[in-house]
């Protein structure tokens, strides 16, 4: 296994990394993961080693990415640092020794909502396949307005504690 962090952006004085981690043979694709955490919080580094580990062991290369996180954010920039790892990686695969330009869009959570988003964008490159672990693939879904029965089994959060 071989690790190599590169910066692929720089926004408003904040470097964006991200770091390659490939197998002992080339693999011809690579699976491109951007963590959980609400948009608020996370680490690219917050996948689990079994599952980097299973991926190297079936042929595929994998990309942890960065990018920068809200409050100091609001979506917009958020969706652009992901499309800009994306467009990085398609100019940069050769010089980054990989053989394939090929790629394959993974989240958990709301870097779920990022990778689903992302795939569905006319003006990027298409993934292959995209992994998708409880992300939401709209953000104004009628169903998400809808009460939850388990939900509603806990106590409302008082007027004084909501953000107004």
């Amino acid at each position: 296994m071989e690790q190599k962090t590169f910066t692929f952006a720089e926004k408003d004085g904040i470097k964006l990394s991200a770091e390659l981690i490939t197998g002992k043979e080339k693999a011809s694709q690579t699976i491109i993961y951007f963590h959980g955490g609400g948009l608020l919080y996370g680490s690219r580094n917050d996948l689990n080693d079994a599952y980097i580990g299973q991926f190297l062991e079936n042929g595929f290369n994998v990309l942890l990415a960065d990018y920068r996180l809200a409050p100091e954010v609001k979506l917009p920039e958020i969706y652009e640092d992901a499309s800009d790892l994306i467009l990085y990686f398609r100019h940069h695969a050769e010089s980054l020794g990989l053989p394939d330009k090929e790629f394959i869009l993974f989240g958990q959570s709301s870097g779920a909502f990022l990778a689903l988003m992302l795939a569905s964008d006319p003006t990027l490159p298409r993934p292959c396949a995209i992994l998708s672990f409880y992300g939401y693939s709209s953000v104004s879904a009628p169903w998400l307005k809808e009460r939850n029965k388990y939900f509603n089994t806990f106590p409302l959060i008082s007027e004084s504690l909501k953000m107004r």
